[in-house]
């Protein structure tokens, strides 16, 4: 958490110096009131000639002004407070990006929606109250602690002596919290799971009458969630209280010890003594709220990082290759935990579908040709070079994936078609390559996506084919292309599939018949009358 601060802090100087400045305004002001409050008790109880010089009004208008001062560094290192934290949710955000894009991911999506969601906030307030308002804290209290220092080393010292026993108590107490706290993160990520299921699936729960389950499970979760975090909530805010209490509990046993080890106090050290020690309240309760605060923020940025495979810095860069059409050959592929093996091959602009049952391996030889199933065993062969150990993306291997529901965000037709390659010419002669024309005219500039029109299913695969005939790979690779189609959405996908016959490779998973009738062979999986790794092959066209 120091770490990730540091880096992303340093990168603006000028902003995190606006902050030291405002915190050092802040905490001079603070202190300005507590010798202000501490001369002013002096003058009206005791005969000292400092404080009578000022009189109470000067004290009095020091204490307004020095309220003032503090008002204005309180709006100034509250506004970089929040604009540090969230820089900080930036590059943490993108920092998790980057790692997804790069390794894949070592968790379940649910997971880690949950856990995104929920951690990226925690990290922003670790560092704006946590970190930042830790430092803002020592910095009110360093003054104040030499103030009392100045007034009385005898008081200060015995202060320091009777107050560190609780300090250690005060610490193993938020070891326990800290565990407290941890549950508390761990059940909320399970209740964001629990809802991210159910909103995806729900027409399937609806049809299986298991509302009842469904919504016990959630009020017992609900339940285990609102009794850990009240636990954890709770010793927070004791622990904060603890930190407030601290000075009075000194201040009454150095009163109670003093007299019994012979040292006399009087009025005149004393009154300025409690009056500053007492103005020591606000920031030891802000020190104990903001080590809480970033002890929340450290445990979710190690759940954030323990989403990821690997550091992004460890993947090695890619080649920039462009591969040429060319002969697909695959060997014995399949997972090495078990289950189907693979072989079959393609010349350069064949149709190829792969079909099987339900668990034969079809998802799991995609997931290997593209390089996402890294535990394989076999061979992948592309114009003689081998590429079972490649990297992930087009510079590694000549693969374009269509998968069975392509992803679409809030942008114009040609924005999700290009995905950052090219210009709108690009997208339009893709759109057109596969007979998508009327597709292009109906969107034009349009927004679609989530927050723009809606997209159909047949619309969804001619986009991700487009965005996989601007991507410029040689071979297609698709899952289920026709899947949950109607008759006429399922011709117009199998007519631009035809059309690259010749121009691409495509190698097609599916169960329906109608793309059978484009391939030029078929390769079958699961099938009882033949070996594991020998499917069995047949051709279609000649």
């Amino acid at each position: 958490m120091y770490g990730l601060a540091r880096r992303e802090l340093s990168a603006d100087r000028l902003l995190f110096g606006s902050f030291v400045v405002s915190a050092l305004l802040y905490a001079g002001g603070h202190a300005a009131t507590s010798v202000a409050a501490g001369l002013l008790a002096k003058a009206l109880v005791v005969a000292d000639p400092i404080a009578e010089s000022w009189g109470p009004i000067s004290l009095t208008l020091v204490g307004l002004l020095s309220g003032l001062v503090k008002g204005g560094a309180a709006v100034g290192t509250a506004t970089s407070k929040t604009r540090m934290a969230h820089r900080v949710g930036a590059a943490v955000r993108l920092g998790l990006a980057k790692r997804l894009l790069a390794n894949g991911a070592s968790s379940p999506a649910p997971e880690i929606v949950a856990r995104a969601a929920i951690g990226i906030r925690e990290v922003e307030r670790g560092i704006e109250g946590g970190l930042l308002a830790l430092a803002q804290a020592v910095a009110q209290l360093l003054p104040l602690v030499v103030v009392l220092v100045a007034l009385s080393p005898p008081l200060a010292l015995g202060a320091l002596v009777v107050l560190l026993p609780f300090g250690v108590g005060i610490a193993a107490a938020r070891r326990t919290w800290r565990n407290w706290q941890l549950d508390a993160t761990r059940l909320s990520e399970r209740i964001h799971r629990e809802m991210d299921e159910l909103v995806r699936h729900v027409d399937l729960f609806r049809v299986y009458g298991a509302a009842p389950k469904l919504e016990a499970e959630l009020v017992r979760l609900g339940d285990l969630a609102e009794r850990s975090s009240i636990r954890a909530e709770g010793g927070r805010v004791a622990l904060s209280a603890a930190n407030e209490v601290l000075a009075a509990a000194g201040l009454l046993l150095v009163l109670a010890i003093a007299p019994r080890v012979g040292f006399t106090m009087s009025g005149e050290t004393l009154v300025p003594f409690a009056a500053v020690l007492f103005m020591m309240y606000r920031p030891l309760r802000d020190l104990g709220d903001a080590r809480s605060i970033l002890w929340r923020g450290a445990i979710a940025l190690e759940s954030l990082e323990e989403l990821t495979s690997a550091d992004v810095d460890e993947v090695a860069p890619t080649s920039g290759r462009r591969f040429a059409l060319a002969r697909l050959e695959v060997e014995a592929l399949g997972s090495a935990r078990g289950g189907e093996r693979t072989s079959f091959e393609a010349a350069a602009g064949e149709i190829v579908a792969i079909v099987g049952p339900t668990g034969s391996g079809k998802t799991t030889l995609l997931r290997a040709l593209l390089g996402i199933e890294t535990d394989v065993v076999g061979v992948i062969r592309y114009g003689g070079d081998e590429l079972t150990a490649a990297s992930v993306g087009p510079s590694s291997r000549p693969f374009a994936w269509v998968p069975q529901d392509a992803p679409i965000f809030t942008g114009t037709l040609a924005d999700n078609v290009l995905l950052g390659r090219g210009g709108p010419d690009d997208a339009f002669a893709a759109l057109r390559g596969i007979g998508a024309d009327k597709l292009r005219d109906e969107c034009g500039d349009a927004i679609i996506g989530p927050s723009g029109r809606p997209v159909s299913g047949g619309e969804r695969r001619l986009i991700g084919l487009a965005r996989a005939l601007v991507l410029g790979a040689p071979v297609l690779l698709l899952d289920e292309p026709t899947e949950g189609l109607d008759a006429a959405s399922e011709a117009r996908v199998i007519d631009a599939l035809a059309r690259l016959r010749g121009q691409r490779t495509i190698v097609l998973v599916t169960h329906r018949k109608a793309p059978l009738r484009i391939a030029d062979r078929v390769v079958e999986l699961g099938a009882s009358e033949r070996p594991v790794s020998e499917p069995r092959t047949t051709s279609l066209r000649r």
